[in-house]
């Protein structure tokens, strides 16, 4: 028996080809407008004036200067204590007088201490830093503060969007093909 002949088939796949171009996009967002109004606080303070009290008149009569009957009356109070030691120093002298066994020249010594000792009364306040005394009393202070504000208004703009398309090219770029080829038949008959 002889074989049949065998068609022989050869094809070739199509090809498709792409050109392609991204698109470009520009996005430009304009500013808002913005205004702004603002009312500035109020603030009033109201203050009457202090009252400053100045005491000094333990600092005049440190000096001696202070009131006359004050004075006096320190000199008064001393003068018994005064009187006592003057009759004591007095008796004193007699006494040194009177000693006839006594071999200094007690006059002239006596002498000598009573022109160098003088008594002297204290008639003066005490001295000190601390003698003036000042008091300061302040008035009380009303501050009223009347807020302020702002008053704000914007208006926002719309972005701007601009695209251009890109390229897009689609082709073909090898055709599909099928080719059949038939075999020789060799008929005799």
């Amino acid at each position: 028996m002889a074989a049949l002949p065998a068609i022989q088939m050869r094809h070739q796949d199509a090809r498709i080809g792409i050109d392609a171009e991204p698109g470009v996009m520009n996005i430009r967002q304009p500013k808002a407008d913005l205004e702004i109004r603002t009312e500035p606080a109020v603030v009033s303070i109201r203050s009457g004036a202090g009252k400053l009290d100045i005491d000094q008149s333990r600092a005049w009569d440190a000096l001696g200067a202070s009131n006359i009957l004050s004075t006096l009356d320190r000199i008064h109070s001393q003068a018994r204590n005064v009187a006592l030691d003057y009759i004591a120093q007095t008796a004193e002298k007699g006494d040194r007088l009177a000693d006839l066994n006594n071999r200094e020249n007690t006059l002239a010594e006596l002498g000598k201490e009573v022109s160098l000792s003088f008594r002297e009364l204290d008639y003066l306040g005490y001295a000190s830093s601390g003698n003036v005394d000042i008091n300061y009393t302040p008035t009380p202070v009303a501050i009223d503060v009347q807020t302020g504000g702002a008053a704000i208004h914007a208006e926002a703009r719309k972005p701007e969007i601009q695209y251009d398309r890109g390229k897009l090219d689609i082709y073909v770029a090898q055709k599909a093909m099928l080719e059949i080829t038939p075999p020789q038949i060799d008929i005799q008959v």
